[in-house]
């Protein structure tokens, strides 16, 4: 009977060992591998979240600042001993004014690519700047691709100045054999936060995945085995060699059910958690983007002023004398190509000088004005009127020869001396005197001015009020 009962208990205790590590191990790798992949993946959105984020801050923001300058403005900075002069003064107080406008940027710059070497113009920095022509020895791809298109860092970079994750944009108007760019630096110190945050949150995920894998494991193992053991125990109870064995423990599968639902719904709050995230830090970019839009809305219709204002003199509403000038040069070319005749009249109003001295600045800018619209409704439709200088006004006639301009000039200057210009409570004769001169073939437009300022000078001098046409040989 003893020799029976040891071999009855070898097999259950060879059994036991065996049967629990394989269940130990199984459930143990199959909870990891669950966790892991569920924690990994939420993990895993939130870094590129996180990220992407960042890089749209930074690639919107670095857009905006591209037209804050022109390669124009920066074209004579290039040694270090451009930092004395006013110029580069006045240009580092705009770059610190910029990198001052936004808590998260630690440094703005402007840089020159010169065939393949990256050198600074510009820098914020007021402690460690880098000096104009200093090379940037670094080769980052994101900043090489941003002389040419919008970029952003994929990663923290680092160099002298620190840890930084940048954003490159080329300045607008840069020319493809000298591209500028500008880039703006966000501290690093953020980006490392948030990043340490999540590293911390997915490590301890992973002990927990750890921790409750290896409960988990024991707790199934332990209660197959003890389900595994007692149908055995009753199988020896109907042996009459053997008695019965008392065995205490219960039902295990409710706590593991337990726990793997307390896992879950850990699980779903971190999932929730990270998409509440993701809906915030969309809204967030949304608003940004409606911002930088209005802001780009607002710098084009500025632009469109400014562009208004280059070709026009503030005092009359005319057209001044740089954009007449280039009506000039286009119409020279056509005439010497496709023989288009054009004349040009020189008008000067009479005795202005003792209309400012008598009555004051005021009333001469008052005269001018509404001189200038007369003039401006006088000529004919084709013809285009400019304010050339002073109380001088320059009329270009296309398609006119020297005697339907000479003719056009006395009918304007005959409704001038009829026109009483009313400046406050008083009535003010205006007249003026005209030189006219017709484009020859092989002058140059300025050639022909200068006919006509003779031709307007012999009208001052035969007593003004009079129109005189350039004597032609």
């Amino acid at each position: 009977m003893r020799k029976r009962n040891t071999i009855d208990s070898a097999p259950h205790d060879a059994m036991k060992i065996s049967i629990r590590y394989k269940l130990f191990l199984s459930h143990f790798l199959a909870i990891m591998l669950v966790s892991g992949s569920i924690g990994s993946y939420f993990y895993s959105n939130a870094i590129d979240n996180l990220i992407e984020s960042l890089q749209s801050r930074l690639k919107y923001s670095a857009a905006l600042l591209s037209y804050s300058f022109t390669p124009s403005e920066l074209e004579n900075i290039r040694t270090e001993l451009d930092v004395e002069s006013e110029e580069y003064r006045a240009l580092k107080q705009r770059i610190e004014a910029l990198a001052n406008t936004n808590p998260d940027i630690e440094f703005v710059y402007v840089m020159r690519l010169e065939g393949n070497a990256v050198s600074f113009v510009l820098d914020s920095d007021t402690e460690e700047p880098a000096l104009p022509g200093e090379v940037y020895d670094e080769y980052i791809p994101e900043l090489v691709a941003g002389f040419e298109v919008l970029s952003v860092d994929s990663e923290i970079t680092s160099d002298r100045w620190g840890n930084f994750m940048s954003g490159y944009a080329p300045l607008a108007g840069s020319d493809a054999d000298a591209p500028y760019l500008i880039g703006i630096d966000m501290r690093a110190d953020e980006v490392a936060e948030k990043l340490s945050d999540l590293k911390q949150k997915g490590f301890l995920s992973l002990l927990l995945s750890v921790f409750l894998a290896w409960l988990s494991a024991y707790l199934l193992s332990k209660g197959m085995l003890t389900r595994i053991r007692h149908l055995h125990e009753r199988c020896q109870a109907f042996s009459p060699l053997t008695g019965k064995v008392r065995l205490h423990g219960g039902d295990e599968l409710d706590g593991l059910g337990k726990a793997f639902s307390y896992m879950m719904d850990s699980v779903q709050a971190t999932h929730e958690d990270l998409e509440r995230q993701v809906r915030t830090r969309t809204a967030e970019l949304e608003d940004i983007n409606e911002r930088l839009t209005d802001e780009v809305d607002e710098r084009r219709r500025m632009e469109r002023i400014l562009q208004e204002s280059a070709r026009t003199d503030y005092l009359t509403g005319l057209i001044n004398r740089r954009e007449m000038t280039n009506k000039l040069n286009s119409t020279t070319h056509l005439n010497e190509s496709l023989a288009l005749p054009f004349c040009v009249v020189l008008v000067d109003i009479d005795g202005f000088k003792a209309i400012n001295d008598e009555l004051g600045h005021d009333i001469g800018d008052e005269v001018l004005r509404k001189f200038a619209r007369t003039l401006l409704h006088l000529v004919r439709d084709t013809d285009e009127t400019a304010r050339w200088g002073g109380e001088e006004f320059l009329i270009y006639m296309p398609n006119a020869t020297l005697e339907q301009a000479s003719r056009e000039s006395e009918r304007i200057r005959e409704a001038l001396n009829a026109l009483t210009i009313h400046v406050g409570k008083r009535d003010l004769k205006v007249t003026a005197s005209f030189g006219v001169a017709r484009h020859r073939r092989g002058d140059s437009w300025e050639t022909t001015v200068k006919y006509a300022d003779q031709a307007l000078y012999r009208a001052k001098a035969a007593g003004r009020n009079t129109v005189l046409a350039a004597e032609e040989s």
